[in-house]
């Protein structure tokens, strides 16, 4: 999704997103459909995060308590649930195709819900080295941060700034302004 392929180390994913960002984030200044959706991608992820257990697992019982889960991946029931023609229909665009897009299982979530039955799905992240401590990344900076965001957020604010600002100055030299 960012253009970083899963088989690269993990000590690699971040300067390489960070260079993706940085290539394909902006033009003209401006951010790019790339930076947009991999923006998407994180939020849509970390709705997901919160609703797996400590284990990193999304776990629902059945019918009851899928509301929450299908409201996360931009569906509804087309139908009631627990029956054997339990369908899924799309109740939010944006959120179904990143849902769709990302891999998620929805087949098994909606096989599922037919029988009324459990559904787990492991939603682990993976961790990536960093070569100074996340806290020293973080107040290595004044740049105002939203409250909850961390590091990966503030490094897209910053390389974002970066960006537009280095075109914003290449554009004024090549223009002879100041």
């Amino acid at each position: 999704m960012a253009g970083v392929s899963q088989e690269v180390p993990t000590s690699d994913v971040l300067p390489m997103l960070a260079r993706n960002v940085s290539l394909m984030g902006f033009d003209s200044g401006k951010p790019t459909e790339y930076l947009l959706l991999l923006q998407r991608y994180l939020h849509f992820a970390r709705e997901l995060k919160s609703l797996a257990n400590a284990n990193g697992t999304i776990r629902i019982t059945g019918c009851r308590d899928a509301d929450k889960l299908l409201e996360t991946l931009g569906y509804k029931f087309q139908q009631d649930c627990g029956h054997r023609n339990t369908a899924l229909r799309t109740a939010n665009a944006e959120r179904a195709f990143l849902t769709i897009d990302s891999g998620f299982p929805l087949t098994m979530l909606e096989e599922a819900l037919s029988k009324d039955g459990p559904f787990s799905y492991s939603f682990r992240g993976t961790m990536v080295p960093l070569s100074l401590p996340e806290q020293d990344w973080l107040s290595a900076t004044s740049w105002k941060r939203e409250v909850g965001a961390n590091l990966l957020d503030t490094l897209f604010t910053i390389r974002i700034w970066i960006a537009s600002t280095r075109r914003w100055r290449s554009a004024t030299r090549e223009h002879g302004l100041p």
